[in-house]
């Protein structure tokens, strides 16, 4: 959160699954500070549930990391909403 105060990204590509908070965690937070930045989930989990928890939460997009050749277009794709 603390980066995301300071350089305001476009777009942030984030884990689910991190060791002090997960990423749906952490994506609210940013999300609440008002930063017009997109968030982008990666991860090796495609679970319904963990992926219908990120949408709620202002996600715009979820990647598998089995699918990593695919990020700078879903990179892209975020950037664009």
């Amino acid at each position: 959160m603390t980066l995301a105060k300071m350089f305001h990204p476009d777009v942030i590509v984030m884990d689910k699954d991190m060791p002090v908070m997960n990423g749906i965690e952490a994506a609210r937070e940013i999300l609440r500070l008002r930063l017009s930045t997109k968030i982008l989930m990666f991860s090796a989990s495609a679970e319904k549930e963990p992926v219908d928890r990120g949408r709620s939460a202002g996600v715009v997009g979820w990647i598998g990391k089995n699918d990593a050749g695919k990020l700078p277009e879903a990179i892209r794709c975020a950037h664009a909403g």
